[in-house]
């Protein structure tokens, strides 16, 4: 009832509202019905304006390249998903994954994600 309540308000005070989610990248299909259940969300005809994933987790035993296809793959059945409502990716800026920490995510597919998101 807490989503529903904030979602109800933000509606009232004419705020637009995004749904954030933070993948885990483990393969399977939970980040992805997770996503698509965010999207779904609707109290009293309200919804998202939008889906948002923070793309920053990097725990687990994944290495650098699985997780970017994963990433790839996720962007890529999101978009599916949700047709063409907003979908924005939530990342580290370049400068701190590229020069910063190099290590963060070494060969982070920028250029692979431009299509799938909005923002």
């Amino acid at each position: 009832w807490r989503l529903a309540g904030m979602l109800l308000r933000a509606r009232h005070e004419g705020l637009a509202v995004v749904g954030w989610y933070l993948p885990r990248f483990e393969g399977g299909a939970d980040d992805l019905d997770r996503v698509v259940a965010i999207h779904g969300f609707e109290v009293l005809g309200t919804r998202f304006a939008g889906v948002a994933l923070d793309i920053e987790w990097i725990g687990g035993d994944i290495d650098h390249d699985t997780r970017s296809e994963r990433l790839l793959a996720l962007g890529d059945d999101v978009r599916a998903a949700v047709g063409a409502d907003p979908v924005a990716a939530i990342t580290q800026p370049p400068v701190l994954m590229e020069v910063v920490n190099p290590e963060f995510w070494p060969g982070f597919p920028w250029a692979g994600m431009a299509e799938q998101y909005d923002v």
